[in-house]
């Protein structure tokens, strides 16, 4: 019986790394890592990643030691959750062809240096509750198109966030965010950008110069002007400035003009006038009242 289980168990493998499957995802544990700990692990995926869709949802997961996968090459995903951080830099250079990463941690304060050598990365989310500093680092990664860093104690965005020029997703929700430096202007495909839930007062001017900006989400913060000259993002389709100080639209706001805007402003001491211009754009709804 035991050997029957053991050869139906190869088979198992062998199907499962098999070239038919579009991906796979194994779930590693780690020889220091007890056997029923769920709270620690790393995700791996096979095949192709897309921003929003891993192709890891059907797939099949097993708990396995890291020296059983032999197709290092194929893996694209990986998903590190309170891993030490040890394990990590240990097993770092296997992931040299990763798009995708996904890393939460309640423990460490900065990335590893050995991290910065993934330079395949295009899509990475961080979920670090003690980080302080933004990593500096990541404009190593230069083929790196979306950047998500939530609820960390960051408090500065530094100069190197200019150098991530592919950079069309930035989501840097939920942090203690005061400072942008001026530099984020030179992200010229930045489409996608949400800074929400922050402490920003003001925003730099360069900050109209991210022409290709769809979606902006300032939502609380305390913001009491946004920066000159707005008319310069025409490309907008949505704009969500609630719960912030304002009190006056920039110059030539009112060119913005485009019937899909839709622009959610309430819960900010607006004065009659620009508060009646609000109202004008279309779809006004109970969001906004």
């Amino acid at each position: 019986m035991k050997l029957m289980r053991k050869v139906c168990f190869r088979l198992f493998l062998v199907l499962l790394f098999s070239s038919d499957l579009v991906s796979q995802n194994i779930m590693i544990n780690q020889a220091q890592l007890k056997a029923q700990d769920t709270t620690s692990y790393i995700k791996i995926g096979f095949g192709v990643v897309e921003y929003f869709d891993c192709a890891i949802d059907s797939s099949v997961i097993i708990r396995t030691d890291f020296k059983q996968v032999k197709e290092y090459d194929k893996i694209t995903y990986i998903g590190i959750h309170n891993v030490p951080i040890d394990t990590i830099i240990s097993i770092m250079t296997y992931f040299n062809n990763v798009v995708r990463v996904s890393w939460y941690d309640k423990t460490i304060k900065e990335l590893p240096v050995a991290f910065f050598t993934l330079r395949s990365i295009k899509y990475a989310s961080f979920f670090l509750p003690e980080m302080i500093d933004f990593p500096e680092k990541l404009c190593l990664l230069n083929k790196l198109e979306s950047l998500c860093i939530n609820k960390t104690k960051i408090e500065t965005i530094p100069e190197s966030i200019g150098l991530l020029n592919n950079l069309r997703n930035l989501d840097l929700t939920e942090n203690e965010i005061r400072d942008i430096s001026p530099t984020i202007g030179e992200l010229k495909k930045l489409q996608f950008i949400d800074l929400s839930l922050n402490n920003l007062k003001s925003l730099p001017n360069t900050f109209t110069n991210l022409r290709n900006l769809r979606i902006i989400n300032l939502d609380n913060n305390k913001l009491m002007e946004l920066p000159e000259p707005f008319i310069n993002l025409k490309k907008i389709l949505h704009l969500n400035i609630r719960r912030n100080n304002l009190t006056y639209l920039p110059k030539n706001f009112g060119k913005i003009s485009d019937e899909r805007i839709r622009i959610e402003w309430f819960g900010n001491p607006w004065n009659e006038k620009d508060l009646k211009l609000l109202k004008t754009y279309k779809p006004y709804s109970f969001i906004n009242q």
